[in-house]
């Protein structure tokens, strides 16, 4: 997915087309990160090893522990920054982590805002998901984790054959059907807002 007619990747300036303000190194996780670069201007560049998009993320639930964000709100099920805080640094356990944890709380929820602007992230959506330590202080039993919303194949488009299809149609054949959820939408949300800045660029394999 080469986007040369978009601003910055022309061959007259300086750099050419190989020249990049971001590069990104693996299109799981990552993804989102060369997502928010482009939305903001940045020349992107996302590579990925293999011949699909979304590493491990795509195998995965997709679900995101992000107290405090807009769609655990919307829910009316959160329990305030404080007790998630709490929660945090008992698990964690670890002074020496503490500035990374706060601002992990800090810029969570506004990451969350942010996708939430592009309407190919869309709402995310809360499921009661109840913190995996219950006896911890501050955990909460209906958890604060987040889902991105199933997409259909249709509407991520050829997008959709990019993306890492899950375990049991790599391994055993069976049909994905007509809707992606859990990672895979999450990936293939995210890759299709990737594209549509114009500032991106994917290179697989």
């Amino acid at each position: 997915m080469f986007h040369e007619d978009a601003p910055g990747f022309s061959e007259d300036e300086p750099g050419g087309q190989n020249s990049y303000d971001v590069i990104v190194v693996g299109s799981g996780g990552g993804l989102i990160g060369a997502y928010l670069a482009a939305a903001r201007g940045l020349r992107t560049l996302l590579i990925e090893k293999t011949d699909k998009v979304g590493g491990t993320t795509a195998y995965s639930g997709a679900g995101i522990w992000f107290p405090g964000s807009a769609p655990i709100e919307r829910s009316g099920a959160e329990h305030g920054l404080e007790s998630a805080r709490t929660y945090l640094r008992t698990v964690v356990s670890d002074p020496s982590r503490e500035a990374r944890q706060e601002a992990y709380l800090q810029a969570g929820a506004a990451v969350i805002d942010e996708l939430e602007r592009n309407p190919w992230f869309g709402e995310f959506q809360f499921m009661p998901v109840p913190d995996y330590y219950s006896s911890i202080p501050g955990s909460s039993p209906s958890g604060r984790t987040i889902f991105p919303a199933p997409v259909s194949v249709a509407e991520l488009g050829a997008e959709a054959e990019l993306v890492r299809k899950p375990l049991f149609t790599e391994r055993w054949g069976i049909d994905e059907g007509p809707v992606v959820t859990g990672g895979r939408a999450l990936i293939g949300r995210a890759l299709k807002a990737f594209l549509a800045t114009g500032y991106g660029e994917l290179r697989l394999g």
